[in-house]
């Protein structure tokens, strides 16, 4: 966990998605907003090439947050 927001899209795996006390499925395609300070977790189910582009942002940047 970190304290900054994280937006992650899956470009190429599949497997387990654990955020905070939840585990769920994960596969291409996927885009998650993921806050701050929430454990998270991705668990690839092969050993092949994963691949995803995350970008951060501190909680300030949204003022509404």
């Amino acid at each position: 966990y970190h304290p900054e927001l994280e937006i992650t899209w899956v470009v190429k795996s599949q497997g387990q998605r654990l955020v905070g006390d939840r585990a769920g499925r994960f596969r291409p395609g996927d885009l998650v907003l993921i806050g701050p300070n929430l454990p998270h977790q991705y668990r690839n189910e092969f050993n092949d090439h994963a691949e995803a582009k995350v970008v951060q942002f501190q909680p300030d940047f949204f003022p509404c947050w």
